[in-house]
């Protein structure tokens, strides 16, 4: 509470001393949402990854006043032509259900051009995501105070115990679980939990679900964009290089077959990439890439575009409301202090990491 307090005063001090323009960013900004809800605080819904219904249009009506909204096509001109023009690109990851039921909407009575980027994984089957599952399962461990299944994996029993007992938030469990195991266990651990959860926790998990090949093709024609986000929506950096090229070539493919048109633009799952992933983004023929943060690969600025993740409380004021002084250094000012990156991406320590571990799996 004590630091929000001091943000929101810090904030509101700048905007009243005219600081936002003297920081104003003058040239282009993507900025990306996920799940768009009608109640944000629903207790059941992941941390960090949710904005309602009200605040999306209050986000979005704020940018307006300040910048022209622009479609993921023509920001990236501008970018790759250095040109410094007052614009701003809508996007979305996931392509949860709620973005065509709830974000839709309020898109188009604002007369907002928007972006979906697409796990076309997922999208085929309209499944819920990998790490939608593993929340719910933790969650529902928590909720239950059961045991791990015996047949969850062995090395992840612990983690999972530790949630039952209340040792361990589920959401801290999950990013714990997602930075240090592949993804085969990980499917195992959700299957398991799933089959002793029984029909409650998998009707919980097609809240989460993306939208399927009909909705996808609904939102392109409503003119939104569709980008890739991987086809499993793997952590890219260490992946095997057949894994790497199968997971950014097979997904342009995929969502090209479905929409009849081709994909140029890419967000890395997670916002996490490095030079590897880069490289394999480039060889997939992607115009565009986009990160979850504000760094940049000098020699890949196209494919390196950076984005500023939002949701309900990233820029809420010391009484939990929106606030229009945070939000506009956030986003209109391009100040990065309010959520610094402090990922390496891949130039030093962290691509070795990689390498190694593409060792280890024998790429």
């Amino acid at each position: 509470m004590i630091r929000r307090i001091i943000k929101t005063a810090v904030c509101e001090a700048a905007t009243w001393a005219r600081l936002d323009a003297w920081l104003e960013e003058r040239g282009p900004i993507v900025i990306g949402y996920h799940r768009v809800v009608e109640d944000p605080r629903a207790p059941d819904l992941m941390p960090g990854i949710a904005i309602g219904v009200a605040t999306l249009a209050r986000q979005l009506e704020y940018l307006g006043r300040r910048r022209r909204f622009a479609s993921l096509d023509e920001v990236g001109a501008l970018l790759a032509r250095r040109v410094d023009a007052p614009v701003c690109a809508v996007t979305f990851d996931d392509a949860y259900r709620d973005v065509l039921t709830h974000a839709l909407p309020v898109l188009r009575r604002l007369g907002v051009p928007a972006a979906v980027f697409v796990v076309s994984g997922a999208v085929a089957g309209g499944k819920a995501l990998l790490h939608d599952r593993l929340f719910a399962a933790l969650c529902w461990l928590r909720a239950t105070r059961r045991e791990p299944p015996p047949s969850v994996p062995a090395s992840l029993r612990p983690l999972l115990g530790a949630v039952a007992l209340g040792r361990r938030h589920p959401y801290e469990a999950l990013r714990t679980l997602l930075e240090s195991c592949e993804n085969e266990p990980l499917e195992a651990t959700a299957s398991c939990v799933e089959r002793a959860a029984g029909p409650a926790l998998v009707a919980r998990e097609r809240e989460s679900a993306t939208v399927d090949g009909e909705a996808l093709r609904a939102l392109s024609e409503a003119g939104l964009t569709i980008g890739s986000h991987s086809r499993s929506h793997r952590r890219l950096v260490g992946e095997s290089l057949p894994s790497l090229a199968l997971e950014v070539t097979a997904s342009r493919r995929e969502l090209a077959a479905m929409l009849g048109r081709p994909v140029e633009h890419f967000a890395y799952p997670d916002g996490d990439f490095d030079e590897t992933v880069v490289r394999a983004v480039a060889d997939a023929g992607y115009a565009y890439a986009y990160t979850a943060c504000l760094h940049r690969d000098p020699e890949e600025p196209m494919l390196t575009i950076p984005r500023r993740i939002l949701w309900e409380q990233s820029a809420a004021g010391y009484d939990g409301a929106f606030s229009e002084a945070i939000f506009g250094l956030q986003t209109h000012c391009g100040v990065p202090w309010f959520d610094p990156c402090r990922r390496d991406h891949g130039q030093s320590g962290l691509a070795a990491t990689a390498r190694a571990r593409r060792a280890r799996l024998g790429a």
